[in-house]
């Protein structure tokens, strides 16, 4: 439980590195990608010798050594088991289901507010809920889907309240639509988190980090003004900033946790995210939510409570 909490602490000060990089959603994301990796690389094998994760390598039981071969990080040759059991192809698509979450996030950001974006955007942990008994084969509960319909009516109450805001309406949508379709590829996030818990958190994150990134190069490097843009050096040092604190270590942090705790649980967790992100907000850019963002906010946070699992289950 700790370790999610501190990751989306840590996640609620990501908008505002990203406002002050002044770079685009889709460099700010390849540069977090990128430093992130590189600091993975680096970090990853202390962490896991320190917390004795040796079974990476996908061979031998859990808690027993790997092979000798040096693949013991999950760094194998292509194609080979990256975890136990489990295939390259399926933590590289964990991966770009992460960056696409991150790409739509920041869009989202640098459009609308923090709070109207934080609204619809943490819809995703009810998602994850309500899809992880088809997908994982974990417990369901009616909560989990009363909880997602009221969350929604929030979303719906923050876009209509914005619509009526005149000039701010345009902004408000286009914003809510893109926090939403990241909530989509957060709740897939989740799911997989929870599904690949048997790998160890820094082979996964560093995985996760490494094929995004790959698979997120071309994009980024034909878009060559937006990337020439970025090469300033302020801009360079908040981008390696997010890739070493905000991507490594807290990425690092919430995959941990997803180990140890139902998707249920882990996703009604991450609400220190948005709640942080909207102090951050204020404290930092003076924005002061509207009525109806507000109303729309607590609307998903009641979601969330009615959503959250029993004693029991």
């Amino acid at each position: 439980m700790v370790y999610v909490l501190a990751a989306n602490l840590i996640w609620g000060s990501v908008g505002v590195f990203a406002r002050w990089s002044g770079a685009s959603s889709s460099v700010i994301v390849f540069f977090r990608l990128v430093f992130g990796w590189a600091a993975l690389a680096v970090i990853g094998p202390v962490v896991r010798r320190r917390d004795g994760f040796v079974r990476a390598g996908g061979q031998g039981a859990p808690g027993t050594a790997g092979p000798a071969t040096g693949a013991a990080d999950g760094l194998g040759a292509p194609g080979v088991a990256a975890g136990p059991g489990r295939p390259v192809w399926l933590l590289a698509a964990a991966g770009i289901v992460l960056a696409l979450n991150w790409v739509f996030f920041f869009r989202a950001l640098l459009t609308t507010t923090f709070l109207t974006t934080m609204v619809a955007y943490y819809t995703a942990p009810l998602i994850a809920a309500a899809a992880a008994p088809w997908v994982l084969g974990e417990c369901g509960s009616p909560r989990a889907w009363a909880g997602l319909g009221l969350s929604f009516l929030g979303v719906a109450v923050t876009i209509l309240g914005g619509q009526r805001g005149g000039a701010a309406a345009g902004p408000a949508a286009i914003g809510t639509t893109y926090a939403l379709i990241a909530a989509v590829f957060y709740a897939g996030a989740l799911l997989f988190g929870r599904y690949l818990r048997d790998v160890p958190a820094p082979t996964l994150a560093k995985w996760e980090t490494g094929a995004a990134a790959v698979a997120f190069a071309p994009l980024v490097l034909a878009g060559s003004g937006p990337f020439a843009a970025a090469m300033r050096w302020p801009s360079i040092a908040i981008l390696g900033l997010m890739g070493l604190v905000h991507t490594a270590f807290a990425l690092t942090m919430l995959l941990k946790g997803l180990q140890l705790v139902p998707a249920r649980v882990a996703g009604l967790l991450t609400y220190v995210d948005p709640i942080s992100a909207v102090l951050f907000a204020w404290l930092f850019f003076g924005e002061n939510p509207g009525a109806a963002a507000l109303a729309g906010g607590l609307m998903v946070l009641a979601g969330n409570l009615v959503g959250r699992p029993t004693a029991g289950g």
